[in-house]
């Protein structure tokens, strides 16, 4: 009996022990080593940190680039000859968002260099001729909607579009070229994910409608001298990086 008591003593005196010693772990940070091998267990934080909520909110910059391709039609006089253009592009946007939870209005500019056409060539009696349509710049100002699900923001777009195109003609030794630049619609949708605070990626179609322009009017012989009629639409798709600042 007399053994029995000493063993529940000791069994008791071993629990307070380690209770107080336990209660003792909470003084030191997570991590350090405490005498001799134990280490304080990590706060449920550690395991359980929220998902950060993103902003949209605020002025942004960054960089796109991508591939385009359409219809170009050409009209001299009664005669509609059409042909498909496509090429890659590069450039820039500035935009700013407002965020309603969980809806994001706001605007952008984009504005983008590139080699988006076709060209032709024939031979005929030793005579080549050839003709070029080619866009080396385009742009658009839009306003955007969309609907933001945390890190993720959906939108649709729609506003202004412009493109500068040259139209090069040849005749054997003999050269003509004209350039113009076409206003229309610009509309389309995209995808945009936030990455951490400032920055997001994301993947956008845009179609642009070119409506015709005269191109060579009062250069070329009657009856062609009021001009060639040139237009047509782009469409593009194109990867965007964008640096916020909230």
């Amino acid at each position: 009996m007399r053994v029995r008591s000493c063993l529940l003593a000791a069994g008791f005196s071993v629990v307070a022990v380690a209770t107080a010693w336990s209660a003792d772990l909470g003084n030191y940070p997570y991590g350090q080593k405490v005498w001799p091998n134990l280490y304080p267990a990590a706060p449920a934080s550690t395991f359980l940190a929220p998902v950060p909520v993103s902003n949209w909110t605020g002025m942004y910059i960054g960089g796109q680039g991508g591939y385009g391709w359409g219809t170009g039609t050409l009209s001299v006089g009664p005669f509609d000859v059409s042909g498909d253009i496509n090429g890659v592009f590069g450039g820039g946007q500035i935009g700013w968002s407002l965020q309603l939870n969980p809806w994001v209005v706001g605007f952008e500019i984009d504005s983008s260099g590139g080699n988006i056409g076709r060209s032709e060539s024939a031979t005929a009696g030793g005579v080549t001729a050839t003709a070029s349509s080619r866009i080396g710049y385009m742009g658009s100002a839009r306003a955007r909607v969309g609907y933001a699900l945390n890190q993720v923001l959906l939108y649709g777009t729609a506003g202004v579009g412009w493109a500068n195109n040259r139209v090069s003609v040849g005749v054997g030794p003999v050269s003509l070229s004209d350039s113009a630049t076409h206003f229309g619609f610009a509309g389309g949708g995209g995808v945009e994910l936030a990455l951490d605070r400032n920055w997001t990626v994301g993947a956008e179609y845009l179609f642009m409608s070119l409506p015709s322009v005269n191109y060579f009017a009062g250069l070329l012989p009657a009856p062609l001298d009021a001009g060639i009629g040139i237009k047509g639409d782009v469409q593009t798709i194109r990867g965007k990086l964008n640096y916020y600042f909230h």
